[in-house]
């Protein structure tokens, strides 16, 4: 453990243990804190990329929306958190990338419902969308 000299702010972590059911699963960028602040089951958004995401040069990290969206179907994510990363600044900007582009590709399946740009922190709701004759419908 090491001692923080600056107390972190925790209003996302809040949010989610007040406005979440204890069965809920988070899929977010800092997965273990989420877990240890909330006690709800969380996955990492972070490792649906390829290995450039840790290893390769800072221009080849990305998050690919169609990863992303199957990482939240396969994990039945009930929320998703985009916050920043002390040990990869980076990651937030592509997080939020990513979530536009799933947005754009898949209207209605994200719904934000907090945010805080002190935290740099924005929670989405998954909403289940299912494809009928080539037209989302939101089913939740």
């Amino acid at each position: 453990m090491r001692n923080a000299r600056v107390k972190p702010s925790l209003h996302r972590y809040e949010w989610i243990r007040r406005n979440t059911s204890p069965d809920d699963v988070i899929a977010c960028v800092l997965d273990p804190n989420c877990y240890l602040y909330t006690g709800r089951k969380a996955v990492s958004i972070l490792s649906i990329g390829d290995m450039s995401l840790f290893y390769g040069p800072q221009g080849n990290f990305h998050i690919r929306p169609e990863k992303l969206a199957e990482m939240i179907r396969t994990s039945k994510a009930s929320y998703m958190m985009v916050e920043s990363n002390p040990k990869f600044p980076v990651m937030l900007e592509h997080a939020r990338k990513a979530v536009n582009m799933l947005q754009q590709e898949s209207p209605g399946q994200l719904e934000e419902v907090w945010r805080d740009e002190s935290e740099e922190a924005t929670i989405y709701r998954v909403r289940e969308v299912k494809i009928v004759k080539d037209t989302p419908m939101i089913l939740r």
